[in-house]
């Protein structure tokens, strides 16, 4: 099975509270997603593992990807569990917060 793969610049990033958690998410085509992986760039095999297991939920699968990582996101109202983002995170995860935030 293929997956389209965008480029990271091509989505809009934001912020947001969803159970108590600060969580990342996107906007893509007039839709909003939630992260659910992050993954290093060659982790080709986490990455369509984690997009079947959605699938097999019924649930879409988005996968973004910058210079370093590739990101997988589900629409927002399928109610998964968003990857919450860590105050002890790399400095790259927290220099996004503070940019969103600004």
């Amino acid at each position: 099975m293929t997956f389209n793969v965008l480029s990271e610049k091509s989505v809009k990033l934001f912020c947001f509270y969803l159970e108590g958690s600060l969580c990342e998410g996107i906007r893509y085509r007039n839709r909003l997603y939630t992260l659910v992986k992050t993954l290093k760039i060659g982790d080709h095999y986490g990455m369509r593992e984690t997009c079947e297991d959605l699938r097999q939920r019924q649930r879409p699968c988005l996968i973004t990807r910058s210079r370093h990582q590739y990101r997988v996101w589900t629409d927002v109202r399928t109610h998964v569990k968003c990857t919450a983002i860590s105050p002890q995170g790399s400095g790259d995860e927290m220099s996004t917060v503070v940019t969103q935030i600004l």
